[in-house]
């Protein structure tokens, strides 16, 4: 989760995508988050991101 905020945090939406994928192929119980994670991506709302990896941390 602390590499998903600091890539929030940088902007970087391409990482974030990718390291969603990467959660997908990790564990299938992840799939859910992944797939909000890549929505907030795709759609470059690092403040939402923020917020949903926070939760978490």
């Amino acid at each position: 989760m602390e590499v998903l905020y600091e890539l929030a945090m940088l902007g970087s939406m391409k990482k974030i995508r990718e390291r969603a994928i990467y959660l997908e192929e990790l564990d299938h119980k992840y799939m859910a988050f992944a797939n909000n994670l890549k929505e907030l991506a795709q759609g470059f709302q690092e403040d939402k991101i923020l917020a949903l990896v926070e939760k978490y941390l």
